[in-house]
């Protein structure tokens, strides 16, 4: 994970270029040109117009991915002026993010809604305004666009900021808005970890999308049943290790992508591993790993 590597556009996704008071437009001009200036941020033929602007993408698109590209120092860095607090995805803006997380996760179990499975902001006040202030940066549109390969920690951080703040909202679209190969191919669990962004599986678990229950009728229920018990065996011999914790989220990951390949082979979706995921106590598993 990168937490630089991020991008999304120069106005915020609510809001269109018409819309944008007539004191803001040179402002936004003069941001697209200052971007231009930042040419070792993109591969040849690729400027700002393309690497900037794209929908709900805060990794950059897939062809402006790569080791000169950070959306907060290539895309945020000269429309800063646009935003209160300036850049949301960068270094500074998500270690606040991570302390928010680790705020909330520290304070949950006394005064977080479970039985609603979401946050009453009347009860956490300022405490999340990291998180509400990176969601209203990329929009809360319905439905969201697909995440797909944003793998950096601003996607991630993106994402565990909508699921905690706004579940009622992204859950109707989780299978279209998350891919499960997203969670358990592209984002690797063991960089995550190393990274801090060990909330977005205890943010998995503060929710259960639709509280079916597991069965031991369906086939692939029986799977995860076999899956969290080696996921189980796998945790315990980690605490003899001290990076085994990492080593343990990787074998994991392998041991999750492999069931949903069995259980629904390609078309298989987030909200199959989200359904059993919970009940299983999964995600609480992979949040003590992270640590």
């Amino acid at each position: 994970l990168e937490s630089r590597r991020i991008k999304p556009s120069h106005l915020p996704h609510h809001t269109s270029a018409a819309s944008v008071p007539g004191q803001m437009r040179p402002v936004a001009a003069v941001a697209l040109a200052a971007l231009d200036q930042f040419a070792p941020c993109w591969p040849p033929g690729l400027d700002a117009s393309v690497c900037c602007a794209a929908v709900d993408a805060p990794c950059g698109p897939a062809q402006c991915q790569g080791p000169g590209f950070s959306f907060a120092r290539c895309c945020e860095q000269a429309d800063h002026e646009l935003w209160d607090g300036g850049p949301v995805c960068s270094e500074e803006s998500l270690r606040n993010v991570r302390d928010a997380f680790a705020a909330w996760d520290v304070l949950d179990r006394a005064v977080a809604d479970h039985e609603y499975h979401q946050i009453d902001m009347r009860k956490w006040g300022k405490l999340l305004s990291p998180l509400t202030r990176l969601v209203l940066r990329f929009g809360i549109e319905l439905p969201p666009p697909p995440v797909l390969k944003q793998n950096c920690s601003c996607a991630v951080a993106l994402v565990a900021s909508r699921l905690l703040l706004f579940p009622w909202r992204y859950i109707p679209w989780i299978n279209t808005w998350l891919s499960l190969q997203w969670l358990v191919k592209f984002v690797r669990w063991d960089l995550l970890a190393a990274d801090g962004w060990g909330a977005l599986f205890k943010v998995l678990q503060f929710f259960n999308p639709d509280g079916e229950n597991i069965t031991a009728t369906r086939q692939s229920d029986r799977d995860a049943f076999k899956a969290m018990d080696a996921t189980m065996a796998i945790s315990a011999g980690a605490e003899s290790s001290p990076c085994g914790g990492f080593q343990a989220l990787r074998k994991v990951q392998t041991l999750w992508h492999d069931w949903g390949l069995r259980a629904c082979g390609k078309g298989c979706k987030m909200r199959s591993l989200m359904r059993v995921g919970a009940p299983l106590q999964l995600w609480e598993r992979l949040g003590s790993l992270a640590l």
